[in-house]
């Protein structure tokens, strides 16, 4: 090949030419329409919501799906928040306790999105006196004032002498119970179960007047879930961003280069959540961990970039030159890392499970 004749170059270096050497001649074009992008997208992406059902990681559409939805739909059994109350020294039947468990029964009747509770202190109990039935309060009025040994002693007998509520609302052996709340589906499950559980710690108050209470069911569990997931993405958020500052200062000693390539996946969060929240989707208990795993994923190719920038201009080239080298150098291999990468998420698109789907596409998307 004569002088005067010019490389070759492939497909993939040209794109790699194309996008970044249109990004390094207008560096300022560049970074004011990231700039401006990215804030008309942030205020999207902090009010981003968060769908907490469990049961959409069920694969929708085949029939046995939709009998289970239907189901529970009509007899609201997928929306049951059980709320489990266990004595501290095993017996549930004192005056206190058993006040207690009247005021969260009944007082959680008026929380809102919940239409009825279920408790053994207000269970109707249904007796035959001779050739009479008698139908009573099984609890009854308790007492403000005055002696409730006797009382107590009473009502401990006959709770747990009726076979329909001694082993199913209450133990055995009177140490601990069921409560249960319906809710009504048409508010959104996790904020009820979270509304539940703020009602019973401030009637309880710190001691709980010496009961400890177990929060269980589907709307506790997915309340649960999303709420772990995103105190966990908090917590591991920061260890990836000091992971990946270390590796950009030692491969590159460089500090600003380190922001630069914490910024760039940054600005492809907020783009990515942000849009995502312009469809009117939220985020999955799955495409939640989103942020950590692009912030992960995403900063090996500006950190390689990057490293071979700074090595070029330790040369002695300038920046545009050292920009230009650079891509013809690292660029293809960083594109087909991408799209290699991106293929694998594409390939959830194929999965039954909806939730799975929509984060494949996001993840190769970012």
């Amino acid at each position: 090949m004569s002088s005067s004749q010019k490389p070759t170059r492939n497909i993939l270096e040209s794109a790699a030419l194309l996008t970044g050497g249109a990004a390094a001649r207008r560096p300022v074009l560049t970074l004011l329409i990231i700039g401006l992008v990215t804030a008309a997208l942030a205020p999207f992406a902090a009010g981003v919501d968060y769908d907490d059902d469990v049961l959409e990681f069920l694969p929708q559409g085949t029939p046995e799906i939709r009998h289970f939805r239907e189901i529970g739909k009509r007899f609201h059994g997928l929306s049951v928040a059980v709320i489990g109350v266990e004595a501290a020294n095993g017996d549930l039947f004192t005056l206190d306790r058993l006040r207690l468990l009247r005021q969260i029964t009944v007082g959680l009747r008026s929380v809102e999105g919940v239409s009825s509770t279920t408790g053994f202190t207000e269970q109707q109990d249904i007796s035959i006196e001779g050739e009479t039935t008698v139908v009573q309060d099984l609890v009854g009025e308790l007492p403000k004032t005055g002696p409730a040994g006797p009382l107590v002693k009473t009502l401990r007998k006959r709770v747990l002498s009726r076979d329909h509520i001694r082993g199913f609302l209450v133990a055995p052996d009177g140490a601990a119970t069921l409560l249960l709340a319906n809710l009504d589906p048409a508010f959104p499950v996790k904020e009820v179960a979270e509304r539940i559980r703020a009602a019973i710690e401030k009637w309880a108050g710190p001691d709980g007047s010496g009961l400890k209470f177990h929060f269980g069911g589907a709307p506790f569990i997915g309340s649960y879930v999303a709420r772990v997931a995103r105190q966990d993405i908090l917590s591991l958020s920061p260890w990836v961003a000091v992971a990946v500052i270390l590796i950009v200062l030692v491969t590159a000693r460089s500090f600003l280069g380190a922001l630069i390539a914490l910024g760039s996946v940054g600005v492809t969060i907020v783009w990515i959540i942000g849009l995502l929240c312009l469809l009117g989707r939220p985020l999955t208990l799955v495409s939640s961990s989103l942020p950590m795993l692009l912030m992960a994923l995403g900063s090996a190719y500006s950190i390689h970039l990057l490293a071979r920038i700074l090595g070029e201009i330790d040369g002695g080239k300038s920046r545009f030159d050292a920009v230009m080298a650079s891509l013809r150098a690292v660029g293809p291999p960083i594109i087909v890392a991408g799209l290699t990468t991106a293929i694998g998420f594409i390939s959830f698109l194929v999965m039954d499970i909806q939730p799975m789907r929509e984060f494949g596409g996001l993840m190769a998307a970012g």
